[in-house]
C-alpha cells in the first residue's frame, strides 16, 4: 500500500506560498546570523561601569534595602536596594573590575 501526502499539489499558488515561505524562512536565518557574527565587539569592554535595571519588589532577587545595612546599594535614583541579584551582579562587577551602578525602574 503506498501512502499519499499531498504536500504539494500542482496549484501554482499553493507552490508560490511555499516558495515565499522557504524564502522568508533563509532570510531569517541570514539576518540572525548577520546581525551575531558582524557586530562590533569593542565597545562591550569600553565602559568602566557595570550597569543594571531592576525593580525591587521581587523578593528574594531585589527588594527595598536601608542605608547603613552591608548587604544594600545605593542607586542612581537614590533608594537603596539588596537581594540575590544585586549581590550577584556587584560580585561579578568586582571580578571584572568594574563599578557596579544599578537603577530601580518602577
Amino acid at each position: 500500500m503506498i501512502l499519499k501526502i499531498p504536500i504539494i499539489n500542482k496549484n501554482p499558488k499553493q507552490i508560490f506560498k511555499i516558495t515565499v515561505l522557504i524564502l522568508l524562512f533563509l532570510l531569517m536565518i541570514y539576518f540572525h546570523f548577520d546581525i551575531l557574527l558582524t557586530s562590533d565587539k569593542s565597545d562591550v569592554n569600553s565602559s568602566s561601569s557595570l550597569f543594571l535595571a531592576t525593580v525591587d519588589c521581587a523578593p528574594p532577587c531585589a527588594f527595598v534595602g536601608v542605608e547603613g545595612d552591608k548587604n544594600s546599594f545605593k542607586t542612581l535614583n537614590g533608594e537603596y536596594i539588596t537581594g540575590s541579584d544585586i549581590a550577584l551582579i556587584q560580585a561579578i562587577a568586582n571580578k571584572l573590575g568594574k563599578k557596579f551602578k544599578n537603577k530601580i525602574f518602577w
